[in-house]
């Protein structure tokens, strides 16, 4: 037995940290059933993605291992495969940091048998279905990704959230969750939560569908399911599309990790820290703070997002008898038909666990597919036992519904995404959680504009002129209250995109310092043919570094070098490229040392015709980067 994860049984579940503003009008913390101090003491010192204060040094270093194994890149040669999401867990879980979220969702295809129970499909090729595949399953089922089979009648898309201070919420014992289940609404408030159960009882917490009971389990299916990686839990393949995975397309023996590795996975989740809370830094912003958490409990939120739990007596100093500031009750509600997707182990397709609202400042998108651009969208997507708690959130009176901080630090969530508003505009303040001031649109409306540098109208005040723009967009409604985005114009399907990435080289542009709101490029599959559209690329590292300062030659072989590898995730090779954009910061210094890389690249490889081509001179998003190259690239489906 290692220190840290138990030999035996459930490791108990977790939740995403804190500062509440519920809906950054003027929600941001959040107060308990018990009288708490606020902020909590201590919940300002912990480091985002960092360890649990407290630990003893064997504790640490079971930390640190396990983060080790949580962040390591596996290849195919160790296991990877042959159908997986991403290559290592860090690469779901790695916004803003290690153990974050990721804007990426997973598919879950579903169906629900005659008796309530649900059916995972698995030998249908349902469950989890996984975006890439290995060249030889490619060539064995003729698609690139695992599809949705034909018996599936529910399909559920799920962020994968962050997983700062799990090991918190899985100390807290089943009672504390019970105690708070109402299933048959005996106090008629409209709530009737209930707990998920396996067959023998134990109560289940992880995940949205409440699927999990333990860190243990977690990383075990984990492993299996989002790696391809078998370990002694999962020692055999799951089917690819409901086949069995033939010798030669996954050589490596089962099991491809030992139980070393899941439990030392297991000990990172079990001693990772949650998010700290931030102060703001202004009287004012901290008076509306406090007006919030009061509002938070009128409306009804706390009721099923309970503010604090407390974990049961440890022999861990870090975990024992401590208060978790998660904001959720761990149980199943049902959120109404607008939001069923699929079923789950004790999960009706209407039924949702409490999402924890903890670390919610850290986030552009909410609710557990993404779907809401703002807080105050997912509070009005709300339905179910939620609609009475949703109807008295409508009818506060506007300017409560609105972020009211002056402007204080920004938060992650606006920094990753470089939120800003026109002209330059104010970035979200810390803990905001709604429709910040000058926060920036992007054209997928994740982001949404609200007067640059000019104030926010209050109550009927006059609109300010992006406000006006917004609501001729259908965006704001007269008052200045975020409306749901339109319906889907019929006659045309949406382009069949997915996302492309090649973490091994370079990072996601959303994890720069300074975060890029776009993909570093997409797949469009058609029946016969599929294309790649590979961003502008340059010479970047897998941390978002600039490399080769100043040194052109080499930018422009390690621009190269990151577009192969892009090129080699979407299954094709500079074979496939018919067009390239290429734009250099001073063309006429560079264009013949460029021209000169380029053909002696494209000889290498012995390209016949060459990709059509575009020169551009631009000033480049770094002043030391050089050179930028774009891509189109064209593949048919044998």
């Amino acid at each position: 037995m290692t220190e840290g994860t138990p030999s035996r049984g459930p490791l108990r579940a977790p939740a995403l940290p804190k500062l509440l503003v519920l809906t950054g009008w003027v929600l941001q913390a959040g107060c308990t059933d018990r009288p708490e101090p606020w902020p909590p003491p201590g919940w300002t010192a912990f480091e985002l993605g960092g360890p649990l204060p407290g630990l003893s040094p064997a504790q640490l270093a079971r930390w640190e291992e396990g983060q080790r194994w949580f962040t390591h890149i596996f290849k195919v040669e160790e296991g990877l495969g042959p159908a997986w999401n991403e290559n290592s867990c860090n690469a779901c879980h790695s916004d803003p940091t290690i153990g974050g979220g990721m804007d990426e969702p997973d598919l879950h295809a579903t169906r629900q048998r005659p008796d309530g129970t649900c059916d995972f499909l698995f030998r249908e090729g349902g469950g989890n279905l996984r975006r890439k595949l290995s060249p030889a399953m490619q060539v064995l089922l003729g698609t690139y990704r695992e599809l949705r089979p034909p018996e599936a009648e529910q399909l559920g898309r799920y962020l994968p959230p962050p997983v700062f201070g799990v090991g918190m919420m899985a100390s807290i014992p089943e009672e504390e969750i019970l105690a708070r289940e109402d299933p048959e609404d005996s106090d008629g408030d409209g709530i009737s939560g209930r707990a998920a159960r396996y067959p023998d009882g134990t109560v289940a917490r992880f995940l949205n569908k409440a699927d999990a009971a333990s860190l243990l389990e977690i990383a075990a299916k984990g492993l299996w399911r989002q790696l391809g990686v078998t370990n002694p839990y999962h020692p055999e393949e799951h089917p690819v599309s409901g086949r069995p995975v033939p010798r030669e397309a996954d050589p490596v023996p089962d099991p491809e990790v030992g139980e070393e590795v899941v439990r030392a996975i297991a000990d990172y989740l079990l001693f990772l820290a949650p998010p700290p809370q931030v102060i703001p830094a202004s009287k004012e912003d901290r008076k509306a703070v406090r007006r919030g958490k009061a509002l938070f409990h009128e409306v009804g939120c706390a009721a099923c997002h309970t503010p604090v739990l407390y974990t049961g007596p440890s022999d861990i100093a870090a975990l024992d008898r401590k208060p978790v500031y998660l904001f959720s009750d761990l149980l199943l509600h049902d959120m109404g038909p607008d939001l069923a997707d699929n079923c789950g182990k004790d999960a009706s397709a209407r039924e949702l666990r409490t999402r924890p609202l903890w670390g919610t400042r850290l986030k552009i998108r909410w609710l557990h597919d993404g779907r809401a651009p703002s807080v105050r969208a997912a509070v009005e997507a709300h339905d179910g036992e939620a609609r009475a708690s949703r109807e008295r959130f409508q009818a506060l009176p506007p300017w409560t519904r609105r972020p009211s901080f002056s402007s204080s630090a920004p938060s992650e969530g606006a920094l990753r995404r470089g939120a800003r508003g026109a002209g330059g505009g104010a970035e979200q303040p810390a803990g905001s959680m709604g429709d910040p001031p000058g926060a920036g649109h992007t054209a997928g409306g994740r982001h949404e504009i609200h007067g640059g540098n000019e104030p926010m109208a209050k109550g009927e005040g006059t609109l300010s002129p992006v406000e006006q723009e917004m609501v001729a967009l259908g965006i704001l409604g007269p008052g200045g209250e975020v409306l749901p985005p339109p319906p889907r114009l019929g006659g045309f399907a949406p382009p069949p995109l997915a996302r492309l990435s090649a973490p091994g080289v370079l990072c996601e542009a959303f994890h720069y310092a300074r975060p890029s709101s776009f993909s570093r490029g997409v797949t469009l599959d058609f029946p016969h043919t599929r294309v790649l559209l590979l961003s502008g690329t340059a010479s970047v590292g897998r941390n978002g570094e600039s490399l080769y300062p100043e040194d052109f030659d080499a930018q422009v072989w390690r621009t190269y070098r990151n577009l192969t590898e892009l090129l080699r995730e979407g299954g094709m090779d500079w074979h496939h490229v018919v067009f390239t954009a290429n734009f250099l910061k001073d063309i006429q210094r560079h264009y013949e040392a460029f021209n000169r890389i380029r053909t002696r690249f494209f000889t290498w490889l012995g390209l016949d015709p060459l990709p059509a081509s575009l020169g551009v001179q631009a000033a480049l998003c770094r002043p030391e980067l050089l050179v930028e190259i774009a891509v189109v690239a064209v593949g048919g489906k044998e």
